[in-house]
């Protein structure tokens, strides 16, 4: 498989880079705020990062439990957040990692989430991240407010409980 860069405003393809260390296929995708980096999950819930400009692959991002629960949840979402090189990942259980590029070092692991991780996403203030959350009964689906440098759980949004598919 190869990822290919088009230009948005005339749909000129600009480059084409072989995907050689990626599996089958492509579940999630997440482009960082610079534009410089491109990070990947594949079908197998490894994620990988590359770098735009070249195609140059970066690295793996992995640390402990990741790779076990990766595998596991695939579809988990990616998100960079803004104005950094910070990949925020779910893993589909109770955990929320999150690392820096390009040295991959895992800056962040938010664990005990009272829920499965289905999504993640950023909001409009620096310092939080907001979780999807799929549960089995009793406990309702919901999305919770999460301050990413503590680690600590801020809100949860009220009537967030009909959430099917995740967040935008």
């Amino acid at each position: 498989d190869s990822l290919k860069v088009w230009d948005l405003t005339d749909g000129t393809l600009l480059f084409s880079f072989y995907l050689d260390s990626i599996d089958r296929y492509v579940r999630r995708l997440a482009i960082s705020p610079d534009g410089e980096y491109v990070v990947l999950r594949d079908s197998k819930g490894y994620i990988r990062a590359w770098n735009i400009t070249d195609g140059s692959f970066v690295r793996k991002l992995s640390g402990p439990d990741v790779e076990t629960t990766n595998r596991q949840f695939p579809d988990v979402s990616l998100a960079f957040l803004p104005d950094t090189n910070l990949v925020i990942a779910g893993n589909g259980s109770d955990m929320v990692h999150i690392w820096s590029l390009p040295d991959g070092a895992l800056v962040q692991t938010i664990s005990g989430i009272p829920g499965k991780v289905q999504d993640v996403a950023v909001g409009p203030i620096s310092d939080e991240i907001y979780v999807a959350l799929i549960n089995e009964t009793p406990e309702p689906n919901r999305v919770t407010v999460w301050n990413y440098t503590e680690g600590t759980l801020l809100r949860t949004i009220p009537d967030s409980s009909n959430l099917s598919h995740g967040l935008l």
